[in-house]
């Protein structure tokens, strides 16, 4: 893939905001402001936590390899000469027959009916893979590209994602939360020691209010088995015309991502069940 500068801007502004931000909270705040020792630690300790584990879960959603597509369902030269040379019907036939043949499944349907495969990668998709045009390669179980990390969000790294949109909503109350006396303080004294604590704590609702929304929506469709192109996106099983139904209810659909371990779940380190080719379904 080509290199392009600009891919990475949106992970270098996080990291310079994430920098500015330690240094008004930990010298700003707790340092200049803060007069009793015991609380300053506090603060810098609960601070550190929560920069650690967002700080954590940001490089691991952007630095975490995307799962893609097994070779088993790539189509050999000689398969892929004669599926091009085929109609659209016996071009369906012929992937019927390769899936048959190599013991492989795929449920889910174009909305013509056929069996989903991707033009770029040449191989057919398993289900919920999806071709990323910013990556330039299938995903597998792909919610969405996020420029901000850089990366697909997909079956390896979802939970890593989910929980940088946690860590980060949590930060940003925090830093409110300690930091509201001196907004105000500034409001009414305009002294210029606190403006670093200020343009700290306007960063903060500001990215806040939006990460909230962000992690509401996405826990949301965590919670319900689904993911975002899932969501946006009408899909279709083997000749029912019916959407595949992955809700397994709340809990399973949690763990469906996050593990059955309860002690990595904070965690942003892959602790999710199967292989991201095959999912329970509910039957009809």
């Amino acid at each position: 893939m080509t290199f392009k500068c600009h891919y990475y801007l949106p992970p270098f502004v996080v990291i310079l905001i994430q920098t500015l931000a330690f240094y008004a909270y930990i010298i700003g705040f707790c340092v200049y402001i803060l007069n009793d020792v015991l609380i300053s630690c506090l603060y810098i300790l609960i601070f550190n936590s929560l920069f650690i584990m967002f700080t954590w879960s940001f490089l691991s959603a952007a630095c975490t390899s995307v799962a893609l597509v097994p070779t088993e369902y790539v189509l050999t030269d000689e398969e892929l000469y004669r599926y091009e040379r085929e109609n659209e019907v016996n071009k369906d036939l012929l992937l019927q027959n390769i899936l048959i043949r190599r013991n492989l499944v795929a449920y889910e349907r174009t909305c013509n009916g056929y069996i989903r495969y991707c033009k770029v990668c040449n191989q057919i998709k398993p289900d919920r893979a999806h071709h990323c045009s910013t990556c330039g390669l299938c995903v597998l179980k792909m919610d969405h590209h996020c420029g901000w990390i850089n990366n697909c969000v997909g079956f390896t790294n979802q939970k890593n994602f989910v929980l940088m949109l946690f860590y980060s909503t949590g930060f940003c109350i925090y830093f409110i939360g300690t930091t509201m006396d001196c907004f105000l303080l500034y409001l009414n004294t305009q002294d210029r020691k606190y403006i670093p604590v200020v343009l700290g704590f306007l960063t903060a609702t500001f990215l806040g209010m939006i990460t909230s929304i962000f992690g509401l929506f996405h826990f949301s469709l965590l919670f319900r088995n689904k993911t975002t192109l899932e969501r946006l996106q009408a899909k279709t099983f083997t000749g029912t015309g019916e959407h595949p139904n992955y809700d397994l209810g709340c809990l399973r659909n949690f763990t469906e991502v996050f593990g059955t371990n309860c002690i990595l779940w904070p965690c942003p380190i892959f602790s999710g069940k199967g292989d991201g080719v095959m999912f329970p379904v509910v039957e009809a």
